[in-house]
């Protein structure tokens, strides 16, 4: 295995068994495992990792991954011997067209087509979609805003009414003690 391969098995296992320390169980795999290919080392450190031990759910009958380095039931109790074949590479290339960029031109070409106005348009009417109105153009230009604004509370109609009557009701309280005095 590879330092990468190392580093995600080591936090995979630690996810199964959160006792187990990353750093440590790192430190194991780069000493006992490096030869050992990840596939093969992923199934013996699960088992390893959550084989039952105890009358309680949670127990685990292994308190260290130090049984990966002995032969044991976890080296060939799923696959009848051990690959010696590497991790498969993720696809980094365009299946479609063969081309070793992702998305390639001509795939960027068809989205953009398919996205267009006219492509939608086509598509809406050929299965019988009926289109509504775009909306209606702007009178004005909009307010454009500069700098940060806070953004206000926001309330119900019935919230703002409330607060309107409120406010209405001191102001005619302060008119009436002008009015007074």
């Amino acid at each position: 295995m590879n330092r990468a391969e190392i580093e995600r098995l080591a936090a995979a296992v630690t996810k199964l068994r959160p006792d187990w320390q990353y750093a440590s169980l790192a430190t194991f795999l780069t000493t006992h495992a490096t030869e050992t290919p990840l596939w093969d080392a992923a199934r013996a450190l699960a088992w390893i990792a959550t084989e039952p031990g105890g009358a309680k759910a949670g127990e685990y009958a292994n308190d260290t991954p130090r049984l990966f380095t002995e032969p044991g039931p976890w080296w060939t109790s799923q696959t009848p011997q051990r690959t010696e074949a590497s991790t498969p590479i993720p696809q980094t290339g365009c299946t479609l067209h063969g081309v070793r960029t992702l998305p390639c031109e001509q795939c960027r070409r068809d989205a953009a087509s398919a996205a267009a106005p006219s492509a939608v348009r086509a598509i809406l009417d050929g299965q019988g979609i009926q289109r509504r109105g775009g909306r209606p153009a702007a009178v004005t230009q909009p307010t454009t805003i500069t700098g940060y604004v806070k953004p206000g509370p926001r309330i119900t109609d019935d919230q703002a009414e409330a607060e309107r009557a409120r406010q209405l009701a001191a102001l005619e309280s302060i008119r009436q003690a002008e009015e007074a005095s």
